[in-house]
C-alpha cells in the first residue's frame, strides 16, 4: 500500500515543521513524496486472438485450444484479483490521506494564529519605538498649536449665518496619552484661547470644562483671547460665564464677539476690567424669521468705552461704523468693515454701512490716529446724508482697502467715498470688486475714474497699488498710473483688458527722451484676460533695463490652442 510520508526537521527555535522535497521521485529515495505507482494494467484486455473463431460457433475446441484457453484465463483472474487488491490499497491511502490533510489544516490555523501573536506583539514593541517619541516636546507644542482654532470660523446656509463650534482639541489630545496629558495640562499658554459658544453653556459638563480651563490659566501672566458666540438670537451671556471669566479680563487682548449687541448686557462687569485689550471684532448675529433676515435687536453696548489699549476694530455685518457701540474711537489705528454674507444679489442679507456713514466718522475727527482702514461698500448714500459735514481730509491713513460685491450700487457707493475724500498720505491703496467670489463686472470704468480722480486732487506717495476684479481699458490704467509717481509695487490680479500692447508702450520710455511712466515701479504683477505679442513684452523689459529695471515680474494668463483654454504662467526675478 502506499504511503503518505511527511518528513519533519528541527528549526533552530525548537519546533518542527515539514520541508517539502526539493528532488524528483527519481533521483530521490526519501518518503517525502506523494507520488501513486501505476497499477500493471494491461493496455487491452480484448479476446481477439487464434482462438477468436470459437466464440462465433459452438464448435468443440481442440484439446490444444482447451488448454491455450484455460491458461488465458488463469492469468486474468490472477491480474483481476491484483487490481482489486490495489484499489482497496488506494481506498485505504485515500482516507488515510484525509487524515492527514484534517491534521495539516489544524497545524496550519496554529501556525496562523501564532502568526498573528507575533505581529501583535512586534507591532507593540515597534510602538515603542515609534517616531512620534522622539519628537522633541517643543515640536508637539507647536504641532498642538496649529491644531487649535483661534478664531472661530464661521459659514453661511442660505441666507443664515451659522457659528462651527468644535469641542477645543486639546481635551481630545489628552485622552492619547500620559505623557501628552502632563504636556498639554502644564502648558498655560494653549489654552490661552478661549472659545464661549453659549448654546453649549447649558449643559454642566462644559461649564466645568470652561471653569477648568480657567483655573489652568490663574497662574499665568501671559495674554489672553476670547471668542464668545451664539447661533441663537435670543442667547444672552450668561452672568455665571462672565463672572468665571471675570478673573482672566484683565489680561484678555483679542476679544471676538459673534452674538447680537442686545445680548452683551452681562458684559458690563468688565466695563473696567479691559485695559489689555487691543483687538476687538464684533459681528452681529443674523437669523432668519420666514424669508427675510432680521438683524438683532440694536442696543447701546458701552462695555468697551474704557479699554485703554484698543487699537484694532474690526465690525462684521453691521450698518454702521459708530452703532450700537460706545467704544474709544479717538485711539483706532486699524477699522475693517467686513460683510461674511455669500449673496451679493440680496440687499437684505446684506449689512454694511453706506459711504457716508464712513465719510461722516472720518470728517468728525472720532479717529484721529486711524492708519489702515478696510471699508466693504454695498448700498449708497443719497445726496441728502452727504449734507451737515465736510469732507474729510485724512492726514494719517496710509493704507485703505475698498471693497465690493459686482453689482452697479457697489459700485455707485465706491464712486461716491473716492470722490468724497481727501487722502494725502496714503502708501497702499486695494481696491476688490470680487467680494462674494462673483465674476467681474462688466462696468466698473466709473469707479476707476473716481478712484484716479482721488489720487490726481490728493497726489499720494502711494507705493503699493492693487486692483482685483475689474476691467481695466489702457486709457483709465495711464491715468492712474500717471498719478502714482512713486509707485512701486503694481498688482492686476484676475482683470480684463489691462495688458495690451498699448499698455506695454505705456510702461516703455517716450522716444528721444528720458521720462518713463511710475519710473520706481519694481514689481508687476497680472493676471486675467490679455492680449499682447511676446516682441511688445520684450521691448517693454529691455527698454526698462537700463534706467529702471524690474526686479519681479509675474504674468498669468490663458491662451486657446485647438480649442482648449491652456494656462500660461510667466515668473521672473531679477
Amino acid at each position: 500500500m502506499p504511503q503518505l510520508s511527511l518528513r519533519r526537521s528541527a528549526s533552530p527555535h525548537g519546533t518542527e515543521r515539514w520541508m517539502p522535497c526539493q528532488m524528483t521521485r527519481d533521483d530521490c529515495s526519501c518518503p517525502n513524496h506523494l507520488t501513486i505507482p501505476a497499477a500493471n494494467i494491461p493496455p487491452n484486455f480484448s479476446t481477439r486472438s487464434s482462438l477468436h473463431h470459437l466464440t462465433k460457433t459452438n464448435e468443440r475446441p481442440t484439446t490444444v485450444e482447451e488448454i491455450s484457453i484455460r491458461d488465458k484465463i488463469s492469468k486474468l483472474e490472477a491480474h483481476q484479483r491484483a487490481l482489486t487488491t490495489y484499489s482497496a490499497n488506494l481506498e485505504a491511502l485515500h482516507v488515510e490521506t484525509y487524515k492527514q490533510i484534517a491534521c495539516i489544516e489544524m497545524e496550519m490555523k496554529r501556525v496562523s494564529d501564532a502568526q498573528v501573536a507575533a505581529d501583535r506583539v512586534v507591532l507593540e514593541h515597534k510602538i515603542a519605538l515609534s517616531p512620534i517619541r522622539r519628537v522633541p516636546p517643543e515640536v508637539l507644542l507647536l504641532i498642538f498649536e496649529q491644531a487649535m482654532e483661534f478664531p472661530i470660523r464661521t459659514y453661511h446656509h442660505r441666507c443664515r449665518e451659522s457659528i462651527c463650534s468644535e469641542t477645543n482639541i486639546l481635551w481630545t489630545l489628552e485622552l492619547v496619552c500620559r505623557s501628552w496629558k502632563n504636556m498639554v495640562s502644564t502648558s498655560s499658554h494653549l489654552w490661552s484661547f478661549v472659545v464661549v459658544n453659549l448654546v453649549h453653556c447649558e449643559y454642566p459638563y462644559y461649564m466645568r470644562r470652561l471653569a477648568k480651563q480657567v483655573s489652568r490659566l490663574g497662574h499665568t501672566t501671559g495674554p489672553i483671547s476670547v471668542s464668545i458666540s451664539s447661533e441663537r438670537a435670543r442667547d444672552a451671556v450668561p452672568i455665571q460665564i462672565a463672572a468665571i471669566l471675570l478673573p482672566l479680563i484683565p489680561r484678555v487682548e483679542e476679544l471676538y464677539l459673534h452674538m447680537s449687541p442686545s445680548s452683551l448686557d452681562s458684559l458690563k462687569l468688565w466695563t473696567h476690567s479691559l485695559s489689555s485689550l487691543t483687538r476687538l471684532v464684533i459681528s452681529r448675529h443674523r437669523y432668519r424669521h420666514g424669508e427675510v433676515i432680521l438683524i438683532g435687536p440694536i442696543g447701546c453696548c458701552d462695555a468697551f468705552r474704557s479699554a485703554p489699549n484698543l487699537v484694532f476694530l474690526e465690525m462684521m455685518d453691521a450698518f454702521g461704523p459708530e452703532e450700537p457701540y460706545t467704544l474709544p474711537w479717538g485711539q483706532l489705528v486699524q477699522y475693517t468693515s467686513v460683510n461674511t454674507h455669500v449673496d451679493c444679489t440680496r440687499s437684505d442679507c446684506w449689512a454694511c454701512p453706506q459711504p457716508h456713514k464712513f465719510l461722516r466718522m472720518l470728517a468728525e475727527q472720532l479717529t484721529p490716529k486711524l492708519q489702515k482702514c478696510s471699508f466693504l461698500l454695498r448700498n449708497a448714500s443719497k445726496p441728502s446724508d452727504f449734507l451737515g459735514f465736510d469732507l474729510p481730509v485724512v492726514s494719517d491713513m496710509r493704507s485703505l482697502t475698498l471693497s465690493a460685491p459686482p453689482v452697479a450700487v457697489a459700485h455707485s457707493a465706491i464712486e461716491q467715498f473716492a470722490d468724497s475724500i481727501h487722502l494725502p498720505f496714503l502708501t497702499e491703496l486695494t481696491v476688490d470688486l470680487s467680494v462674494a467670489g462673483k465674476p467681474r463686472s462688466n462696468n466698473t470704468f466709473r469707479v476707476l475714474h473716481s478712484i484716479a480722480g482721488m489720487l490726481e486732487r490728493a497726489q499720494p506717495p502711494l507705493t503699493s497699488f492693487t486692483l482685483r476684479q475689474c476691467q481695466i481699458p489702457p486709457l483709465v490704467l495711464a491715468q492712474l498710473l500717471r498719478a502714482v509717481p512713486f509707485l512701486q509695487e503694481l498688482r492686476l490680479e484676475d482683470v480684463e483688458g489691462a495688458l495690451t500692447n498699448d499698455t506695454l508702450r505705456l510702461l516703455m520710455p517716450v522716444e528721444g527722451s528720458t521720462k518713463i511712466l511710475v519710473p520706481q515701479l519694481r514689481t508687476f504683477m497680472s493676471s486675467g484676460v490679455m492680449r499682447f505679442d511676446k516682441k511688445v513684452l520684450t521691448d517693454m523689459f529691455q527698454s526698462r533695463t537700463a534706467t529702471t529695471p524690474l526686479q519681479s515680474v509675474e504674468l498669468c494668463w490663458h491662451v486657446e490652442e485647438a480649442g482648449v483654454m491652456k494656462k500660461r504662467e510667466l515668473k521672473m526675478k531679477i
